[in-house]
């Protein structure tokens, strides 16, 4: 390092630096850990997880997998009653009926629900909800995925009961359904006539089973709920940009409709270790006892202060927030992004000028500074797809699921192999300062980008932002104060420094975020978020002695200080080693493991018209595990997914002992025409034993509606998939469901096929039926022995699947 005056420190500071920036990252890293669980102390007034998860015990029993409509849904209800009764709250249970309409396809799903709803605390205000919901999906017990947050409610309610009432009442909702579609809370927010006046809901959710509990999700008015949770959080852990991703995912909670039925409030959830969601390993075992505290803590606290609040006062208006390394909440209104971003950009371009001033200028080289960091990030997502794709050489299906630190750290080095290579090359072309002001003016540019388009992103700009451009215009100031012009100005060192480390230090943490949420697939997309995080150190690289000639190459200045002892080519092939070593270990270590298995369902699919059955294979990624294909003649390639009957997967033909009788799938109760409409009423007599099943309806039959329990729901001919519409049913609640059809061509020049056509020409496609039950039939053991331990079951798990086909009457 190069001082005042020339003077050089020796090569021994560039490696003080370096362990500073890896200590500051490393506590970065760490600082995004749940608090540890409190011990079952009685009385205390605090949240314990220990009494939590003693109660989640009880709560799961044996832990049975219990889907809404199961018999092990029921009981886990019952022992919910008795649960809330044993703190004095008497949950009501609520049986409905509930459909809803997709929005990505022509989809109407319709399932019975049982919610529990009781009251904790009175209070003549608003009331505060803290909801759960009751089931889980076929594969696996939700101890995480949702049974921990009634557990929490439990521990919540006998806190509060012992303590003095506040203004507004808080009840307990734990829905049903969930898992199938909101039902539940589809079934109790569309019908708030029948609930108290609602002034916010707290919601909890898991996806995975450790990680910090984050607030992730809000409602309207995010800026009074936000300075709420800065109030009462001990450890906070939210960030604004997540409620601007969500939004965009094809995800949700039963926090939706609290949403679309226009109530307030938060969404709670920790996103750890997402290889066990929703499957067997989602148990009592794996899940965090930190995250049950961090979630309930967070709960609690919240629950407290929205009890107490007023609610009669205007809400404010939304707000953009994030924790600093989860010790504290920096919150505003959303209208201050812009004028804080336009503030950091002011404070940045006043050291710009400072430095700038009396120094020769090249306008080439200063419209050159604007590709630097562009040009880094391009590098950046080609050296990850080259580390991946090299894994992939290895024949690995998905490389880094197991044991994603070899990959993760492939990628960490494919972003600083863009930097230390093509970035610093143009860095030192552009002399260190330019580059130093190029970055930053980067950041800058994006705050106030995403100040004026999405408020709540703005804050990860504004943070590391906001102090960098303070102390780079204190370099400035000393700078031009002392004299020095050289590029080896220690007050820009230590300010370019201090500025690198604090935004390494700020994306750390947002970086596991967002692997944790997103995992390694895509690599380049976490590239970008890396190489962000250590492009303030490119203008470090670029440092040099001598006089600062903007745009002079770098190979016509001697080098100097510690650079004389490391070839310039020696740091980049470094990197470059590494980033290769590590690929090669990400595509040689085993793609799943016991603890981070393949999700692999065995689907018995029998077509009742032919009597003709089938094994299929469904897993993710589409690879057939070898053990698996040892147990059955299995088709070499998948077969391709059919849209409403059957995923992808790999197929051997079934044995006729597994083949089970079915009767007739549908009956005809009502055949009403008038004018250009027919009305079919339809019954589902054959699927009694059916867990749900799926009527697949063909677009020329043109449906335009379904009526069941007094509700219609529309079709969406522009969002047929596959060229179908369908209506999914769960038990049997679609009985006496009403079918209106358009029975008039939807062309009015369209007279019908020519005359004289084939007879079959002129018929109309069936409609086609998948009827679902749980399990598998006879035979279907040896595969599920086959199962290796580096696999699992997912989502609604092994089933069988019957296939039926409905003709309507001419």
């Amino acid at each position: 390092m190069v001082g005042s005056g020339g003077r050089d420190f020796g090569p021994i500071y560039p490696f003080i630096a370096l362990v500073i920036a890896i200590l500051a990252a490393a506590a970065a890293y760490g600082s995004a850990t749940p608090p540890s669980p409190r011990a079952g102390m009685t009385g205390d007034g605090q949240f314990s997880a220990d009494r939590a998860m003693e109660t989640l015990r009880i709560l799961l029993d044996d832990e049975t997998p219990h889907p809404a409509g199961s018999p092990a849904n029921f009981a886990v209800r019952e022992r919910l009653k008795s649960g809330f009764e044993d703190v004095g709250v008497t949950l009501e249970e609520r049986s409905d009926v509930a459909c809803r309409a997709s929005i990505r396809a022509s989809q109407v799903s319709c399932a019975p629900v049982f919610n529990l709803f009781g009251q904790i605390t009175k209070g003549d205000g608003p009331a505060v909800i803290l909801m759960a919901h009751h089931d889980s999906v076929g594969a696996g017990p939700g101890a995480a995925d949702d049974m921990h947050a009634a557990a929490i409610i439990i521990e919540i309610a006998a806190i509060l009961r012992s303590e003095s009432p506040r203004a507004n009442p808080v009840y307990a909702l734990v829905t049903d359904a969930e898992e199938d579609g909101l039902f539940g809370a589809r079934a109790f927010f569309s019908k708030l006539d029948a609930a108290p006046e609602i002034g916010a809901v707290i919601n909890m959710e898991a996806r995975g089973n450790s990680g910090m509990s984050l607030l992730f999700e809000t409602g309207e008015g995010s800026d009074r709920l936000i300075r709420a949770y800065a109030a009462t959080a001990r450890r906070p852990a939210a960030n604004s940009v997540m409620q601007v991703i969500y939004k965009t995912l094809p995800n949700d909670t039963d926090f939706s409709e609290t949403l679309a039925a226009g109530v307030t409030g938060v969404n709670f959830a920790f996103i750890g270790n997402v290889a066990h969601y929703h499957t067997p390993l989602d148990s009592l075992a794996n899940l965090d006892r930190r995250s049950v505290q961090h979630q309930g803590d967070n709960a609690l606290g919240m629950t407290r202060a929205l009890a107490a609040a007023d609610f009669s006062a205007p809400p404010g208006g939304e707000g953009v927030y994030a924790d600093l390394w989860s010790r504290v909440l920096v919150n505003a209104p959303a209208s201050w992004a812009a004028p804080l971003a336009l503030l950091g950009t002011t404070l940045l371009a006043g050291a710009g000028a400072l430095w700038a001033r009396g120094r020769r200028r090249r306008i080439v080289a200063a419209g050159a500074s604007v590709v630097l960091l562009p040009m880094i990030l391009v590098a950046a997502c080609l050296c990850a797809r080259a580390a991946a794709g090299l894994a992939g050489l290895f024949g690995s299906p998905a490389p880094g699921f197991a044991h994603p630190e070899p990959l993760r750290i492939a990628i960490w080095l494919a972003a600083g192999l863009a930097i230390v290579r093509p970035g610093v090359l143009l860095a030192r072309w552009l002399g260190p300062h330019l580059t130093l002001f190029s970055i930053w003016g980067w950041i800058a540019a994006l705050a106030v980008l995403s100040a004026i388009l999405a408020p709540g992103a703005s804050i990860n700009f504004l943070i590391p932002l906001l102090p960098a451009a303070l102390v780079l215009l204190i370099a400035a100031v000393v700078d031009a104060r002392s004299g020095e012009r050289s590029t080896g100005s220690r007050a820009f060192r230590i300010a370019a420094f201090i500025a690198a480390v604090w935004n390494l230090a700020w994306w750390i943490p947002l970086i596991r975020l967002f692997e944790d949420s997103l995992g390694l697939d895509p690599p380049y997309l976490q590239a970008v978020f890396v190489a962000t995080a250590l492009a303030g150190f490119a203008p470090l690289l670029a440092f040099r002695s001598g006089e600062d000639r903007i745009g002079a190459a770098a190979a016509s200045t001697p080098a100097s200080g510690w650079r004389r002892h490391l070839p310039p080519l020696l740091l980049p092939a470094a990197v470059f080693a590494g980033m290769v070593v590590a690929s090669i270990a990400a595509g040689l270590a085993p793609a799943f493991s016991p603890f981070r298995p393949q999700p692999v369902n065995v689907l018995h699919v029998t077509d009742a018209l032919t009597n003709e059955a089938q094994w299929r294979v469904a897993a993710r990624p589409l690879t057939l595990p070898a053990e698996l294909r040892a147990a059955a003649e299995f088709s070499m390639m998948p077969e391709p997914r059919q849209p409403g009957l059957l995923p992808a997967g790999f197929v051997a033909p079934a044995t006729a002992a597994s083949l089970g009788a079915t009767g007739p799938a549908v009956e005809t109760l009502l055949d009403e025409r008038e004018g250009a409409e027919r009305t079919l009423r339809l019954a589902f007599p054959g699927l009694a034993d059916a867990g749900s099943f799926r009527l697949l309806i063909p677009e020329d039959a043109r449906p335009l509606s379904i009526t069941i329990a007094g509700e219609t729901l529309a079709f969406d001919s522009e969002r047929a998939v596959g060229g179908v519409h369908m209506l999914q049913c769960f038990g049997r609640v679609c009985d006496g469901v009403d079918i209106r059809l358009n029975a008039a061509p939807s062309d009015p020049t369209d007279e019908g096929p020519p005359l004289g056509a084939p007879e079959e020409a002129q018929a109309p496609s069936p409609w086609l039926i998948a009827a679902s039950r749980r399990g598998l039939p006879p035979g279907g053991d040896v595969l599920v022995r086959a199962r290796p331990a580096t696999a699992t079951r997912y989502q609604n798990g092994d089933e069988s699947i019957v296939i039926h086909a409905y003709t309507p009457p001419p």
